[in-house]
């Protein structure tokens, strides 16, 4: 799969209503764990720190993918 198909992949997934939903949901979930976890429980809130912050960076992982053929277009575009 090139940069362009990944990109259009990518927006296709993004702007996806059950892809959001199930991004919100989840991330609603386990920051309500986080807040609600006893503070001695320490291994339990940094676990679900540590998984509000990688479902991040999956969402960041496929803007980036949208945004690099975008910049390609533009660098053609200047290019010629």
């Amino acid at each position: 799969m090139d940069r362009k198909q990944r990109a259009v992949e990518a927006e296709r997934i993004l702007g996806s209503p059950l892809f959001q939903e199930t991004f919100e949901t989840m991330r609603d979930a386990l920051l309500k764990e986080w807040e609600t976890t006893n503070p001695e429980d320490t291994a339990t809130r940094e676990d679900a720190w540590r998984c509000v912050k990688m479902l991040s960076k999956v969402k960041d992982q496929f803007q980036k993918h949208a945004r690099m053929a975008k910049l390609d277009e533009n660098i053609a575009q200047i290019n010629g």
